[in-house]
């Protein structure tokens, strides 16, 4: 909380107000822990996520969303999941580049 907010809200200018609770000069430390608290869940997340995606590029999988003529597999739990090659998806994709580069196409129509 900025050093500013903090002396609004000790000399009883400003109250926060959230769905769960209503702060005023009587909750700083609480602000400061529940804040605090916030930060560190946050913090675990990240590395978590990263811990994540290094696992899967380790096993060889992309972390990646499927790229154009390709499909992610649904199949597998999360973390798991493979991309394939659609059937038909590359002549779909040859397709796309083939009337954008007539000039005739932007890449909305062609959508």
């Amino acid at each position: 909380m900025a050093e500013s907010s903090r002396g609004l809200l000790q000399n009883k200018q400003i109250k926060i107000i959230t769905p769960t609770k209503t702060y005023d000069e009587n909750d700083i430390f609480i602000l400061y822990v529940e804040f605090g608290m916030a930060n560190q869940f946050s913090n675990d997340l990240s590395k978590s996520v990263k811990r994540g995606l290094n696992d899967k590029l380790l096993s060889g999988k992309a972390p990646i969303q499927a790229p154009i003529g390709y499909c992610n597999d649904m199949t597998k739990p999360k973390g798991l999941k493979d991309i394939w090659l659609m059937r038909n998806g590359l002549k779909t994709v040859r397709k796309m580049w083939d009337l954008l580069l007539t000039g005739q196409y932007t890449p909305a129509l062609i959508y």
